[in-house]
């Protein structure tokens, strides 16, 4: 069982879909309280191949009720705990990179408070 820790980014990513889609939102807690579980094998999860990022990001992937991402690493602080950074619809075929690396510059603040 992992602790999950958020970022800003993604609390106020996560506040909007509660608002615009309660069933997506509800979706996306269970998946994140399996994920903290363990139970990784019930999830679809796809690692982010990049070639210069400086965190591992990995996204889980919701299908429904429309498509939609939960981006994520693990961490050490206590344990191997989780860092939800974003989450967001997916509605294009390919993130632009400059999105990875302004979560890697989230990540950098939520871990090093810079």
């Amino acid at each position: 069982m992992s602790r999950i820790y958020v970022t800003n980014k993604f609390k106020k990513s996560f506040s909007k879909i509660s608002k615009k889609d309660p069933k997506l939102f509800a979706e996306a807690n269970e998946q994140i309280k399996l994920l903290g579980d363990g139970y990784n094998e019930q999830l679809t999860i796809k690692p982010i191949n990049r070639k210069n990022g400086k965190y591992k990001i990995q996204e889980i992937v919701i299908k429904y009720p429309s498509s939609f991402r939960v981006f994520y690493i693990q961490v050490k602080i206590e344990y191997d705990d989780i860092l939800l950074v974003d989450c967001r619809r997916k509605k294009v075929r390919k993130f632009k990179s400059d999105y990875f690396v302004n979560l890697d510059k989230c990540i950098d603040e939520h871990l090093y408070c810079k």
